[in-house]
């Protein structure tokens, strides 16, 4: 699962930032991070990993120099998805959501979910069709039918209004 991005080198010791919205116990000293660029995936054993106003502080194996930091800035940052906690049912992580199209309960294709926007109460999701229009849709048990994340898809009753 793609998680986030490399920033830029921290420090001395090659830690680099990492632009990722990650619950502390998830990215822990021995987890697996792959790092995935247009010339392939590489594979680093997180040594150190620490939360971050904007994301983390990471340190991995192999990487000593701010010189190998720099070399991994701009790359994609994954985690094998036994990585995360199991979740009720009816329960997602972001990324899961994130890119799912959007239908009603009618069958008219709404767009995807592009972003998704926490509000206290509950998450909102931004879903923007082909034409770049957007629909606002609240993350609540009575608007979301239906989620299958093998299809790709999620079925919404919108409410009056939206």
């Amino acid at each position: 699962m793609a998680v986030g991005r490399v920033g830029a080198p921290h420090g001395v010791r090659g830690a680099f930032r990492l632009a990722a919205d990650l619950d502390p116990g998830i990215l822990v000293p021995g987890v697996e991070l792959l790092l995935e660029g247009k010339s392939g995936t590489q594979s680093f054993k997180v040594l150190a990993a620490e939360p971050r106003k904007k994301g983390w502080l990471v340190r991995v194996e192999g990487v000593d120099t701010p010189e190998e930091a720099k070399k991994l800035s701009g790359l994609t940052a994954r985690l094998d998805r036994t990585c995360f906690p199991p979740l009720e049912d009816g329960e997602y992580y972001w990324f899961d959501i994130l890119g799912l199209s959007v239908f009603t309960s009618g069958g008219r294709r709404l767009g995807t979910v592009r972003n998704i926007i926490p509000t206290g109460a509950n998450d909102v999701y931004e879903v923007v069709d082909e034409e770049g229009a957007e629909t606002l849709v609240p993350a609540l048990e009575w608007v979301i039918v239906n989620v299958d994340l093998s299809a790709g898809k999620m079925v919404v009753d919108l409410p009056e209004g939206l």
